[in-house]
């Protein structure tokens, strides 16, 4: 367009595999929200018996499903 650089090395970034994992990520995430599968998992959690007593069991059943997922 204005002749900087070529369309290629300007768009090609954007066409990355990382780029397409947080896309991809987006949609998952979204559709367990749609669906109330997020929910789900977080009742489920909140459920057992060490992860729903404590600020410190809440904080790390959730960053064992983030780990998991």
């Amino acid at each position: 367009f204005l002749g900087v650089a070529p369309v290629d090395d300007v768009l090609g970034p954007f066409g990355s595999s990382t780029v397409f994992t947080f896309i991809g990520a987006f949609i998952l995430a979204q559709a367990m929200l749609k669906h109330g599968v997020a929910r789900r998992f977080a009742f489920r959690i909140l459920s057992l018996p060490r992860a729903g007593r404590s600020t410190t069991g809440v904080i790390l059943a959730f960053g064992g499903i983030t780990c998991v997922l």
